[in-house]
């Protein structure tokens, strides 16, 4: 479990610059996760999306953190553009010198970072 307590520099770096980039605060920003399921389409993202406008709009969400695949968030992107996505590229992780599980324990901790951020 060293490797998650005690991260190299690299694994911080990637979740530093990460939330850096994406500038999340509680006030504008909102969590969706999507499982793809093998398909996924507009109508479902549009469904989501609908289910959650009364609180995008109370809480004048302008950014939503997509937790999903990159195919979902291409999607999202292309299909809701007055919406800024966020996304955590799991590809990022791939460079780094860790075995599989343990990249996935890293994907994870980032991933909950940005969450809190966002929540």
């Amino acid at each position: 479990y060293d490797f998650m307590f005690r991260p190299r520099h690299s694994v911080r770096s990637i979740v530093g610059d990460v939330l850096a980039a994406a500038k999340l605060g509680s006030k504008n920003c909102a969590v969706m996760h999507m499982y793809d399921g093998g398909y996924i389409n507009k109508a479902k993202l549009s469904a989501y999306l609908h289910a959650g406008e009364s609180l995008i709009k109370r809480k004048g969400v302008s950014k939503i953190l997509l937790l999903a695949n990159k195919k979902i968030y291409d999607l999202a992107v292309r299909e809701f553009p007055r919406i800024e996505w966020i996304h955590l590229d799991r590809a990022l992780f791939d460079t780094l010198e860790f075995s599989s599980a343990q990249l996935d324990v890293l994907y994870q901790e980032a991933v909950l970072n940005l969450v809190k951020k966002c929540g």
